[in-house]
């Protein structure tokens, strides 16, 4: 019997690297043919985090976007294209989209609950915080938290970006290139709004006794006050640099020292663990004693990233079904300012066969979210029709109305009304009963679907704000499609 099996066809970007701030366009040609599974199909920025610092230490890097507030919002993968095109050799443009980033980052925080978002931790370029034990995992290294073997330096380190989350019709099962010619896609990348930071760096106090405070002789181990059932309970690894400090008494000298930690010692039976360093860390002699003995993790000196790579993973289709129609929504940009208005009131030409409008507001400090607490109400009219009876108040039941009817429209689910994009503050993790709290990332959007009309629609925005009032926004017009070989 003749198995035909699917096949796996990487594609190395035509421009090349590495990429950075100034050049940051990636473009791709593939197809050859080829039947593609688009849906399965992605891009991979590969990433490579190098950290100077202790010698021989293993430090835990991870990258967030960079706010002018000192909490950052959590971006998603497709955070990293600003634009991109998809054309095809025989039909032409696809999709030209302008400010993906923005559209497509808030609407997965509408679109996905937070236990989906978090559970994509393995595939985050930037990591969200364990809700029930606040550990701080990044893809950028594989961290071992028992035994001695010592956690891992990931290099080049795959970003995935589904190409489905960038272009509506790359969720088709099936598109076949030898109808449509060859494929190339062209991005550009966000790259100079993303920075590193290092994970696990926030202070652990108090948490370490002397495996025996009077005990003479050399000490190179530390047994830890802290007990935990499993590694996820604990936030030291094999390679962590770290600082030793310990009160002596009895005559012994005071302790303040940097180490490595070279094997840590899981007692199943009591939860204790036991940490062993590369070097002595103290030494005591008859009556002599340490208290208020503290191992916190230490900062590196210096980290830059690099973007080693890029490229296009595609499937392949053995077996293909024959599809003649892809229907799908691409979408048109329009941005705009509002001068800090707090009576805004704009006129807006909508294209003829538009079925849903969204009106987001980047945020002044980080440029992701559509963040604007000083929106309060706002109405739309359609052809000089009232698209609400009354005027939609910010977080009414009518608000939350419109956002449900949106979000269908636009062919999602809704499955999170939290309406907040999450946030890490810097190094140090907080509460995550704060995660979600924050209110520089709170997001607010203006939107409703849109009747189609044999003409150019007119769309009046009438927003009503107080302080700062109305100022950077993006009208996202989605306008439906049919590919047909």
């Amino acid at each position: 019997m003749l198995f035909i099996m699917d096949k796996v066809i990487k594609i190395n970007s035509s421009t090349a690297p590495p990429f950075t701030v100034n050049q940051n366009l990636v473009r791709f040609t593939f197809g050859s043919g080829d039947v593609l599974n688009l849906r399965d199909s992605y891009m991979n920025i590969n990433v490579t985090i190098d950290v100077e610092g202790e010698a021989g230490a293993v430090y835990v890097p991870d990258l967030q976007w960079k706010s002018a507030n000192a909490y950052k919002p959590i971006p998603q993968n497709v955070s990293f294209v600003r634009n991109a095109f998809l054309q095809c050799a025989r039909k032409g443009m696809l999709e030209s989209l302008s400010r993906i980033d923005l559209m497509k980052t808030n609407l997965h925080n509408y679109t996905k609950s937070q236990r989906e978002l978090y559970s994509e931790g393995y595939l985050r370029c930037s990591m969200i915080q364990n809700p029930i034990n606040g550990e701080e995992n990044t893809i950028y290294r594989q961290i071992n938290k028992t035994g001695t073997i010592k956690s891992r330096i990931a290099k080049s380190v795959p970003v995935q970006i589904r190409l489905g989350d960038m272009f509506d019709i790359c969720n088709a099962p099936e598109f076949d290139t030898e109808k449509a010619g060859d494929l190339t896609l062209e991005a550009e990348l966000n790259l100079d709004d993303f920075e590193v930071v290092q994970r696990y760096a926030d202070l652990i106090v108090d948490a370490f006794l002397g495996e025996n405070d009077a005990v003479v002789g050399a000490k190179t181990q530390i047994v830890s006050q802290v007990k935990a059932n499993t590694p996820s309970g604990v936030k030291n690894y094999v390679g962590q640099a770290v600082k030793i400090v310990a009160t002596g008494a009895g005559g012994a000298a005071n302790v303040d020292i940097d180490a490595i930690i070279s094997g840590v010692e899981w007692n199943k039976s009591t939860n204790v663990w036991t940490y062993t360093f590369d070097r002595q860390w103290g030494v005591l002699t008859a009556g002599q004693s340490y208290t208020g003995i503290i191992v916190a993790p230490t900062a590196w000196t210096s980290a830059s990233v690099e973007y080693d790579s890029a490229e296009i993973v595609m499937k392949t289709v053995a077996k293909p079904q024959g599809i003649d129609k892809i229907f799908y929504h691409t979408f048109s940009t329009e941005e705009t300012n509002g001068n800090a208005l707090t009576n805004f009131q704009r006129q807006y030409q909508i294209e003829p066969e538009a079925d849903n409008v969204m009106i987001l507001f980047p945020s002044a400090d980080n440029r992701l979210n559509s963040t604007n607490t000083d929106i309060q109400s706002y109405r739309l009219r359609l052809n000089n029709e009232n698209l609400t009876n009354e005027k939609v108040v910010v977080d009414s039941p009518l608000y939350y109305d419109r956002v449900a009817m949106l979000i269908d429209g636009m062919g999602h689910d809704l499955r999170n009304l939290q309406q907040n994009s999450g946030t890490n503050k810097g190094a140090a993790a907080i509460p995550w009963a704060d995660v979600y709290t924050q209110q520089e990332m709170k997001l607010v959007q203006v939107g409703n679907p849109l009747w189609a009309s044999d003409r150019t629609k007119l769309l009046q925005v009438n927003i009503s704000a107080t302080g700062g009032g109305v100022n950077q926004l993006v009208l996202y017009k989605t306008l439906p499609r049919v590919f047909e070989y």
